[in-house]
């Protein structure tokens, strides 16, 4: 009887781990596909360059994900060394993102700074 309880809260909690996992996953993909689609729209690109912005930020998103658990886990010695890392972490999925849109660096950053605060701001 104790074994079958055990059982049935094991298996309540992973799933409720896996919904949660679940969640934050899809948050993450409504956002880089909210990204994609404000970069086709201000670009006038085709469903192709959107779908590889939407990997593109994916990327991104999981790259900078990667740098905060570093951070937290106190493999930086300073902030300089962490916004280091950051850039260099990011730069090849934004190198990819502005060179889908064909913007000069100027507007691509305008661009970024417009989306990443819709997309942030967004339920």
């Amino acid at each position: 009887m104790i074994q079958k309880l055990t059982f049935c809260l094991m298996l309540l909690t992973s799933l409720g781990l896996g919904a949660h996992s679940l969640q934050a996953q899809n948050k993450t993909q409504q956002k880089a596909a909210f990204y994609a689609e404000q970069a086709a729209a201000e670009f006038g690109l085709d469903a192709d360059a959107q779908q590889q912005i939407y990997q593109a930020k994916l990327g991104l998103m999981k790259a900078n994900r990667q740098i905060t658990k570093r951070k937290k886990s106190g493999e930086f010695e300073s902030k300089e060394a962490t916004k280091k890392a950051r850039m260099q972490a990011q730069k090849p999925f934004l190198d990819k993102i502005r060179s889908i849109t064909g913007a000069s660096p100027k507007a691509f950053k305008q661009f970024n700074k417009r989306a990443n605060e819709k997309m942030n701001a967004a339920p």
